[in-house]
């Protein structure tokens, strides 16, 4: 609905044929079936989309749709649901240009709430949530194309314990920054 409200088209494929006749309804072009199949996604018109959402609660179904469509058509955009950190790595490598991770944001918003519950000012805890999302959303990809390239399990680890210590060291200097702003004024 959102994307419809922006003057987004979308065509919608589902296995569940009340869903695609409830879609239809409200005039959508909406297809019955199984979106890992190639002449389902040709009949719904991928060759010509600018962009595939994968948005399926089965995570080897996700991967699955994401490796045909990309391997079959190369300049389609996709964007990928995961549930979570390990499904995300698996989209990246199935060749999902972005993912989203279902649950990532519930933790993060409730890791922001709980910072102003423990007493942090709302804007404080605000920027300190988008400062971890930002980092670790970067660190997802670095990993993900670290993945896709054949790095060791155990370097991965030891990169991601690195990437944690270098923003743990970076919450520190904030927090002192911020006291001595405090201080300052």
């Amino acid at each position: 609905r959102f994307l419809l409200g922006q003057g987004i088209r979308a065509t919608v494929l589902d296995h569940d044929p009340d869903q695609v006749d409830f879609m239809r309804k409200f005039g959508l072009n909406s297809f019955y079936g199984d979106a890992s199949r190639l002449d389902l996604l040709e009949s719904a018109g991928a060759g010509h989309a600018k962009l595939l959402i994968v948005a399926v609660d089965n995570p080897e179904k996700a991967k699955e749709i994401v490796t045909l469509a990309s391997h079959n058509y190369p300049n389609l955009k996709i964007l990928a649901r995961a549930s979570g950190r390990r499904d995300a790595f698996d989209l990246f490598q199935a060749g999902s240009n972005w993912v989203v991770r279902e649950t990532f944001d519930g933790a993060m918003q409730m890791s922001r709430k709980s910072l102003e519950l423990l007493g942090t000012k709302p804007y404080a805890a605000r920027r300190a949530a988008n400062k971890f999302r930002d980092y670790d959303r970067d660190l997802l990809i670095q990993q993900a194309r670290a993945m896709r390239d054949g790095m060791a399990e155990e370097e991965r680890i030891a990169q991601a314990r690195q990437t944690m210590a270098d923003l743990e060291s970076l919450f520190v200097t904030d927090a002192k920054k911020g006291k001595e702003e405090t201080h300052d004024t």
